[in-house]
């Protein structure tokens, strides 16, 4: 329908092809294959496709996402869904090289690139709050949060994506 309705109103013409670009393959960072204290197996298993159901008395949740600024936690994933997340935050497609396989519990906190502007009288080394966050100023980058907490790397490479090229698009036609 919505396709439907952005031809109609606003002739809309796109195709998909393939292109040659630049992307992140997400790899293990250590030689001897070990991960990161924050990346551990979860062997709950659940349909992904479905909302997760309560844990009863005593059980750990099996499955769920919480993300804030500078911070991901995701309980019970399999890795190409953690990386779906993270593509938005690299702005690139991110492509599971990693080779594991299964659920896990993810913890990963970085210092965000778009930080505000400090307020008057704060000093350097103090926490900032954003959206109720306490963030680090001083903190890891991203790529530096990925190797110390997760045990995993991301390498820049080229590789073939697909997208969504939009021949046509025109103002909406009036009601």
């Amino acid at each position: 329908m919505l396709q439907a309705l952005l031809a109609d109103r606003f002739r809309l013409t796109s195709h998909r092809e393939t292109r040659d670009l630049p992307v992140f393959a997400a790899v293990k960072a250590r030689g001897d294959g070990q991960l990161g204290p924050r990346l551990v197996a979860n062997g709950c298993a659940w349909d992904i496709t479905k909302p997760p159901a309560p844990p009863k008395p005593g059980e750990t949740r099996c499955g769920g996402i919480s993300e804030g600024f500078g911070r991901m936690s995701l309980n019970a994933m399999p890795i190409p869904v953690f990386l779906q997340y993270l593509a938005p935050k690299v702005n690139r497609v991110i492509l599971d090289r990693t080779g594991l396989a299964g659920n896990f519990d993810i913890e990963l906190q970085w210092t965000p690139d778009n930080l505000p502007p400090r307020s008057p009288g704060l000093a350097a080394d103090q926490p900032l709050r954003v959206n109720g966050e306490s963030i680090d100023p001083n903190g890891p980058s991203l790529f530096t949060a990925m190797q110390e907490q997760l045990g995993l790397k991301l390498d820049s490479t080229r590789a073939p994506v697909d997208v969504l090229v939009v021949d046509r698009l025109e103002q909406p036609s009036p009601d």
